[in-house]
């Protein structure tokens, strides 16, 4: 080329190819980026596709000639490897970790319970369960008793005989109960007809038309995600109701009356579950076939049949008096757990007629003005609502997901470039983008020069040159990108971090009104649109525009009018943008906001999918999800139309501005060489390309900053607790070292506006005292507890503890100080070295130490005398899925022993385990936490009858503060009734106490 050889055409045609090149390889790592996430996400629903399910049938077989209600024969189950995600986390019982020795849990050939062989399984069922009958299923802790209903209802995976025959139709109640985001009157129909009716006996039955009393709205109020704006009982009762109300002919109940108080437990047992002759006059309810798995042993002669359950089989089965006279498994069970021989005898000997009358069986609308427990206890005024969900119309429901409007403010341009580093990675990509686009007007006019030979060097000279601004090129377009890719890895990490940190120190009411699909969106879907679809975009919009400022300089250099035509077609493309970018920023914001909905129900469904199998309405909940899931696509697609309909457009004054040039360049060919109208021609084509794509690329930015904009809400705007360290006044590291408690005149609402949970709650507690807190569901029990560890801040009143107001305490230093046993132990996947110790504090001798404290450890005489039930590095799934109930409870124990706090909270922690596992905790409490100070809600009221003192709640008041035979000894008083409907005499309180002395 030198010299003026070289042809122009041929050279501007090649460069003008090689800069066609240039989009679509900018495209190509985006593109190459979408092909590996879609291999992954195919290669994971492939998994999905491909995994062994449980060959369940879509219908449960029902014979209507059937002379029994079901029929097992001699059929066997066994719980698939990690088959654990129940849908209403109604874990399985079985312990697959039980099944490894120490060696074992060691061998490498054991990383995971999936390796277990010896799968938790129920062997040889045999039943035949009468019409009309109750049948109870006991047994001790992980024997089988909730494996066996759940093998029933075709959650197990049989390995021997036919499924199971139904005499009629089946519905069922979870041991924990699933509450959808409805509201109440919808959680308990189920998609059924409304028959007033029956649906206001069904409401008597469950023992729900006091709570729904204190409902501004009634049953028509809004219960939050999981229900969790309810109290256990109350998600409890509304489960059993939901099962009676449901036309079935068979019930199975699993543990349903665990999460009720004594009282409540006995009421709904006589009217919803034995059935009284109240519910059995009206629409039927009382007349079906059930099954219960209970713990409540006292309750067991009032069944038609008992069957005794132990490692997965049946061990005795018949009559209480024919179980009770064989002297068998069952027989000492009883004896040694159904709270004394003086309970045997008069309950045994109690007829279900004279039990019976013991209930009020009066009429809802029928007043009785006698003072029975249920009058005195249960029967709350709607001026002094006490329960956990009420509140006004607006507000005992869940919030609505802020919309945003308009365009994105520059605040969130702020933010993103603030979290993204930007005041030191911004200059340097200013700088790189700089240099490389003055590389590439500098090469293009180098070549122009050597196809002229305006400088007289050497051919060597001008390819050196040339070489050297390609490489310059090259490696300012890498560090362009590097750091681009820097700054979108920083700004998400940054952003996701802080919402995070909102989020685990937002305050209980936010969680109450947010639902968790939600939450996951925002985390999940919107981090992503962040690290992928934003950097991308920037970074498109960044390489665009330089290229195209790059391309107006260098022509702009040549001819002025150029300049103009250019002028004219931004113009037009900008006002394009303009009318697109409203319709599409708040396209993309519908979309997210369908997205979140569609998450929620996706949880929801997931967290019930066996309620909804058991009850058939798989096919109604899929419709729904295909409904969300075709909302959620519509806004999807009008995205996508949104963005083709600009690029036709753009596409278009992209071949006007191309036409505009190439009559300009005919007009001027006199005054402009060649080489010079070829590099025109060249680079008007870059223009025309590039700013298309500039203009979408621009616009999708916009779209992706709407996720920018929700994460970064979260991170503003979500409400705090209070100052996790409070340096100034926090106590000295020995605090507490006596571990009293002071509750001064404590006022406490759920939410600003809300009516008021705790009223003036004054209790004193001395160090080393054991306070038993017992009252009715959504007397204030649980709203105490959430007060002391400052869960929920007190509208005014104090609480003080060995002197301090925690209000002066930091909410890490005063949670660290205080432990507590939940009702629902919280378990996270792991070991049990983590959840035991999950900062690392302690050493291994303490673990193991709390592991045979607590019970976990004992000897399992079917693995050998010497090895241990557990070691620290034995498997815990999430939740704790691979242990049962009882377990689970036991490792909430041991972590408390751990951490060997001064102060001991004890969330009715008893209440869904069997009685043989409770009186091992409450062994354990009374020997390990003997000079502790403990707070203890109970259900069972026998685990707090040998305490110091006894708080007697009701209506967010202490109404009675005692010792416990102080309070017994009060013939009118609430404590007394309460003892009197679980059997609990003088005597027995007497006989307590001198056994704990």
């Amino acid at each position: 080329m030198g010299h003026g050889a070289g042809n122009p055409e041929a050279v501007f045609t090649s460069l003008s190819l090689f800069n066609l090149l240039g989009l679509p390889l900018l495209i190509l790592p985006i593109a190459l980026g979408s092909i590996a996430d879609a291999r992954s996400g195919i290669q994971r629903l492939e998994k999905v596709f491909e995994a062994e399910v449980v060959e369940e049938q879509d219908e449960i077989f029902v014979d209507s000639t059937l002379d029994a209600s079901i029929r097992v024969t001699k059929s066997s189950w066994v719980w698939e490897p990690n088959n654990a995600d129940d849908g209403d986390q109604e874990k399985k019982p079985d312990n697959p970790i039980a099944d490894l020795s120490i060696d074992d849990q060691k061998n490498p050939t054991h990383p995971n319970p999936a390796n277990v062989t010896s799968s938790f399984r129920l062997t040889d069922i045999e039943m035949d369960i009468k019409r009309g009958s109750l049948t109870a299923i006991v047994g001790p802790i992980a024997s089988g008793k909730s494996s066996l209903i759940q093998a029933l209802i075709g959650e197990m995976q049989q390995i021997s005989g036919s499924p199971p025959s139904f005499g009629g139709q089946v519905s069922y109640c979870p041991q924990n109960a699933w509450i959808q985001n409805d509201t109440i009157r919808d959680n308990i129909i189920f998609g059924s007809e409304m028959d007033e009716k029956r649906y206001q006996a069904v409401i008597h039955a469950a023992c729900l038309q006091a709570d729904l009393d204190m409902l501004p709205q009634g049953d028509m109020t809004l219960i939050g995600e999981k229900g969790i704006n309810l109290s256990g009982g109350q998600k409890q009762r509304i489960n059993i109701a939901r099962s009676i109300y449901f036309i079935s002919d068979i019930i199975l109940f699993d543990d349903p009356l665990s999460a009720v108080d004594a009282h409540v437990a006995k009421h709904v047992f006589e009217h919803a579950i034995r059935g009284s002759n109240y519910t059995a006059g009206h629409s039927g309810i009382g007349n079906q076939t059930k099954i219960l798995v209970t713990h409540a042993l006292h309750l067991l002669p009032k069944v038609d049949e008992i069957i005794c359950m132990n490692d997965g089989k049946i061990q005795e089965r018949g009559t209480f008096d024919e179980l009770l006279a064989a002297g068998g498994t069952f027989c000492a069970l009883y004896r040694d757990f159904a709270g004394g021989q003086h309970q045997q005898n008069d309950t045994a000997n109690q007829t279900p007629e004279k039990a019976e009358t013991e209930i009020s069986t009066k009429s809802p609308t029928e007043k009785d003005h006698n003072q029975s427990l249920d009058d005195r206890v249960d029967h709350i005024p709607k001026n002094e609502p006490s329960g956990k969900i009420e509140g006004d119309d607006d507000l005992n429901q869940m919030q609505q997901e802020e919309r945003v409007t308009g365009s994105v403010p520059w605040s969130v341009y702020k933010h993103l470039f603030t979290a993204g580093n930007g005041k030191w990675l911004g200059p340097l990509l200013v700088i790189s983008v700089v240099f490389e686009q003055s590389a590439v007007v500098l090469s293009s006019y180098w070549l122009v020069w050597w196809q002229n030979a305006k400088l007289q060097i050497s051919q060597a000279t001008y390819m050196g040159v040339y070489a050297s601004l390609g490489i310059f090129q090259t490696l300012s377009g890498f560090a362009m990108g590097a750091v681009g890719v820097t700054i979108g890895f920083y700004a998400s990490k940054n952003l996701h971090h802080g919402a995070l940190k909102a989020i685990t120190r937002a305050p209980l009411a936010f969680f109450d009104t947010t639902p968790l699909g939600r939450i996951m969106n925002r985390l999940s879907k919107d981090v992503d649109s962040i690290d992928n679809k934003l950097n991308d975009s920037m970074r498109m919009v960044l390489t665009t525009l330089s290229q195209v400022i790059g391309a107006i300089i260098l022509i702009g250099i040549t001819s002025r009018y150029f300049l103009l035509a250019m002028a004219g077609v931004t113009a037009g493309c900008w006002l394009l943008a303009s009318f697109y970018r409203p319709s599409a920023r708040d396209i993309q914001r519908l979309n997210n906001l369908l997205r979140s909905k569609l998450y929620a129900q996706f949880t929801e469904s997931l967290n019930g999918i066996t309620t909804i199998k058991a009850y058939g309405m798989k096919a109604k909940s899929i419709a729904k999800h295909c409904r969300l899931l075709d909302h959620e696509t519509r806004a999807y697609y009008l995205t996508t139309v949104n963005q083709q309909w600009l690029g036709i457009r753009l596409e278009g004054f992209g071949s006007i501005l191309v036409f505009i040039v190439a009559i300009i360049s005919v007009a001027q060919a006199g005054s402009i060489n060649p080489s010079q109208i070829g590099l025109i021609l060249t680079y008007v084509q870059t223009i025309s390309q590039s700013l298309s794509w500039l203009v979408r690329q621009i616009a999708e930015v916009e779209n992706s900053l709407n996720s920018v904009e929700r994460v970064l809400w979260y991170q503003k705007n979500v409400p705090q607790e209070a100052a996790a360290l409070l340096p100034d006044t926090d106590p000295n590291a020995t605090w507490p070292s006596g571990g009293s408690i002071q509750f001064d005149s404590i006022v406490m609402s759920y939410r600003p506006g809300l009516p008021q949970v705790l009223k003036g709650l004054s209790i004193d507690v001395g160090a080393g005292e054991k306070i038993g807190v017992v009252g009715r569901t959504g007397a204030g029990k649980s709203s105490l507890m959430l007060a002391l560890f400052r869960t929920t801040e007190l509208e005014s009143g104090s609480i003080k503890i060995d002197g301090v107001n925690i209000r002066e305490i930091g909410l890490d230093r005063l949670r660290r100080s205080i432990s507590i046993i939940p009702q629902d132990a919280i378990l996270f996947e792991g070991t049990i070295r983590t959840n035991l110790d999950p900062f690392d504090e302690y050493d291994d001798q303490s673990l193991w130490d709390a592991l045979s404290r607590s019970g976990l450890n004992q000897k399992n005489a079917s693995l050998g005398e010497t090895k241990e039930k557990y070691g620290l590095d034995s498997v815990i799934e999430d939740e704790g899925v691979n242990l049962s109930v009882g377990e689970r409870n036991l490792v909430s124990l041991a972590r408390a022993l751990v951490k060997n706090s001064k102060i001991i909270v004890l969330d009715e922690a008893t209440a869904s385990v069997d009685f043989e596992t409770d009186a091992k905790i409450q062994e354990t409490i009374r020997k390990e936490f003997g000079e502790k100070t403990l707070l203890c809600i109970a259900h069972r009221l026998r685990t707090v009858i040998n305490y110091d003192k006894i708080v007697v709640m009701d209506g967010g008041r202490a109404v009675e503060i005692g010792t416990p035979l102080a309070l017994y000894d009060q013939e009118t008083g609430i404590f007394r009734n309460m003892c009197e409907s679980s059997s609990i005499t003088r005597q027995d309180i007497v006989s307590s106490r001198e056994r704990t002395l």
